[in-house]
């Protein structure tokens, strides 16, 4: 089992400090490390046609930067695979949550209920996207 992280910014805002634990604690043969930005890299996973059982969003919180990754992780995720986002409490991240809740009938499994720091426990759906041509639920 491997995992897989998408941080362009490890070296210069984090000195390597998450890849130098991880290699402190004997596992960074487990992690692969891109150092590009995510709307970059996902495409590239679909091209290559990767698949994922979970993932965790804390990237860019502007709302096109989220609703982006969220649009190429359900193509890169398995049918009713679990994915997670991160500052739910910011409209924007909030926002393109719903856009998946309400139009590809994503279901939430589970909400942080602390008031200064929300995230969100989101389900793929298990059924293909069969939305006709014209679709669209508001958000």
């Amino acid at each position: 089992m491997r995992h897989t992280a998408i941080d362009p910014f490890q070296t210069s805002r984090f000195a390597d400090v998450g890849l130098q634990l991880l290699k402190a604690a004997g596992v960074e043969q487990l992690v692969v490390h891109h150092a590009e930005l995510s709307e970059l890299r996902l495409p590239a996973m679909v091209g290559r046609a990767d698949r994922f059982d979970f993932a965790f969003v804390d990237g860019s919180h502007r709302f096109d930067a989220v609703f982006v990754d969220l649009f190429y992780l359900s193509r890169l995720l398995v049918p009713g695979a679990v994915v997670v986002l991160d500052d739910l409490q910011l409209p924007s991240v909030a926002r393109a949550a719903a856009f998946y809740v309400n139009n590809l009938e994503w279901t939430i499994e589970e909400c942080s209920t602390s008031p200064e720091h929300h995230w969100i426990a989101l389900r793929t759906s298990s059924v293909p996207d069969e939305r006709p041509f014209g679709h669209f639920v508001d958000f």
